[in-house]
């Protein structure tokens, strides 16, 4: 399962599922854009499609994109109760979902960023980030996602950010303007 392969082979363990998903939209879809989208750690296998699409019609969407592992104590915010996180609970996910801890963190930063030089800088990129979010932040963007690429900040949390009305708005504007 995917989830296994995360565990044990990191960032890498999504470019199987994108090579067999590019051969599955190249048949079904042949003439379409292709818009690619992740939010947060979905981002992840975004870019792992977005890899591997060559120079196809569309772009590359990321809302609240988790592009750099950082600590829980570096973006939890357990000032708000709506967004309070059990830091010694979330280490343990860490560990148990996608096999990251302090020891690889910067391992599993480093594949990241080797994931995200694959993409045709020829597509558009569009990644949104919430003003308060402490997990994605703009600069977080590897160097190679940046050409081609815009950014727009919501006045917003992570979990909200994608929720707030301006983030509809300039999602539509730049889906629609790619999907001719």
């Amino acid at each position: 399962s995917t989830a296994t392969r995360l565990r044990r082979d990191g960032v890498r363990s999504f470019t199987r599922d994108a090579a067999v998903l590019r051969n599955y939209l190249d048949r079904a879809f042949p003439d379409r854009p292709l818009i690619v989208h992740g939010e947060s750690f979905g981002a992840l296998p975004a870019m792992a499609l977005e890899a591997v699409v060559g120079a196809r019609r569309g772009g590359f969407l990321a809302g609240v994109p988790y592009l750099r592992s950082r600590p829980p104590e570096q973006w939890a915010d357990n000032d708000s109760p709506f967004d309070a996180v059990n830091t010694a609970y979330q280490r343990q996910w860490e560990a148990a979902t996608i096999g990251v801890a302090d020891t690889n963190r910067s391992q599993f930063n480093r594949a990241i960023a080797t994931l995200a030089e694959q993409r045709n800088s020829r597509r558009p990129a569009l990644f949104i980030f919430g003003s308060w979010d402490r997990s994605s932040i703009p600069d977080d963007i590897p160097p190679p996602l940046r050409p081609n690429s815009q950014s727009r900040i919501i006045k917003a949390t992570h979990k909200l950010a994608l929720l707030h009305p301006m983030a509809d708005e300039v999602l539509e504007k730049w889906i629609d303007a790619r999907s001719q």
